[in-house]
């Protein structure tokens, strides 16, 4: 359910979610790992919030999908 979130941010702004990862959401070697989607997918989320690119309700169905993440940690789109 975490590739939803990923797929409405997506969809909704017309950027890849790869296109927006910074040095920060990596791990400790510098290169992407499990988190590094949570990790942009969330600072995503925050940013669009605070600047009101986001209604209220996308942003909660965005929030309702994070959790999922913890629980499987791959997450792979065809």
């Amino acid at each position: 359910m975490f590739c939803l979130a990923i797929m409405l941010l997506e969809i909704k702004f017309g950027r890849p979610i790869e296109s927006l990862q910074q040095q920060e959401d990596f791990g400790p070697n510098g290169i992407p790992n499990e988190a590094t989607d949570l990790t942009t997918t969330n600072r995503w989320r925050k940013g669009e919030v605070e600047q009101g690119n986001l209604s209220w309700a996308f942003a909660k169905a965005i929030i309702y999908y994070l959790p999922s993440m913890l629980s499987r940690p791959i997450c792979i789109i065809w």
